[in-house]
């Protein structure tokens, strides 16, 4: 509407000047008393009152026409705006989708560098870093874990400490120091009993105190091990014995923490 009314004002505007030249024509050919001089004023007014109701209609419909223009541009705004979210979500989660894809690639690696038993019936297969057999007859630090259904369980830290002499340490705290780092995990159990993770056993040769228990338990006192440096694993409880880490265990365990880091990426869902 307020196109029309723009037109119509300029129409009547040319027209109004046309008019008024008209007008001082004819009274000065015939005269302000003339027939003809009163015909051509009043066809003036009536053009300058269409002209002055068109200018004011212009201002009138102005405000609708602004408020339609700024709701038409405020959802096209809202439409560009939905337009490169949804782009942002979709590149988004191809991006997660790449990533997922080759941190389970990277895990399928480390865990194809691992003895591997499988079990037909539940469609499982667990991988153990000592191989199938029973664990070794030797203090050292392994790691397992389980993949199922494509899922990839957490991983498992198995402490193994073994002794062929006569006394047992009765260990229920666990010290991982390394030069000036150091962090404590004490056991909810009495030193010589078993549980929280805790366990012993005598066997053919000698004895075994081990632990047993998530990764993520003890991930603080991993990363010291895994270090540089000296580091030691103290088991401490009716008595005391320190562990000097091999450089086998170390890398174990910066292994085990690794591919606990890339099982949490993927949400322990292999992705192919």
């Amino acid at each position: 509407m307020q196109d029309l009314m723009g037109f119509i004002w300029f129409v009547s505007l040319i027209a109004f000047i046309v008019y008024w030249r008209k007008k001082a024509n004819a009274k000065k050919n015939y005269g302000a008393d003339s027939e003809e001089y009163r015909s051509v004023s009043r066809t003036k007014r009536i053009i300058g009152i269409v002209c002055l109701v068109a200018f004011f209609g212009i201002a009138f419909f102005a405000p609708k026409n602004a408020e339609k223009a700024a709701d038409n541009n405020q959802t096209k705004t809202e439409q560009t705006a939905s337009t490169s979210s949804s782009k942002d979500k979709a590149a988004q989660e191809a991006k997660s989708k790449a990533e997922k894809k080759a941190a389970s690639d990277e895990i399928r690696q480390i865990l194809g560098q691992v003895p591997q038993s499988v079990d037909e019936v539940e469609h499982a297969t667990d991988y153990k870093t000592w191989g199938d057999d029973k664990i070794p007859a030797q203090t050292a630090i392994w790691w397992f874990t389980q993949v199922k259904d494509g899922k990839v369980a957490d991983v498992q830290i198995e402490l193994v400490h073994f002794t062929t002499g006569m006394e047992w340490v009765f260990w229920d705290k666990m010290i991982f120091s390394n030069g000036n780092s150091k962090w404590t995990k004490k056991l909810d159990t009495f030193a010589g009993q078993n549980g929280d993770g805790k366990n012993t056993q005598v066997v053919m040769g000698g004895k075994y105190e081990t632990w047993s228990g998530k990764l993520k338990d003890v991930n603080e006192g991993m990363k010291i091990l895994a270090q540089d440096g000296k580091p030691i694993l103290r088991l401490q409880g009716k008595f005391q014995d320190d562990i000097y880490v091999t450089a086998d265990d170390v890398q174990r365990i910066r292994t085990a923490l690794r591919l606990q880091e890339l099982i949490d990426k993927i949400d322990h869902q292999l992705v192919d």
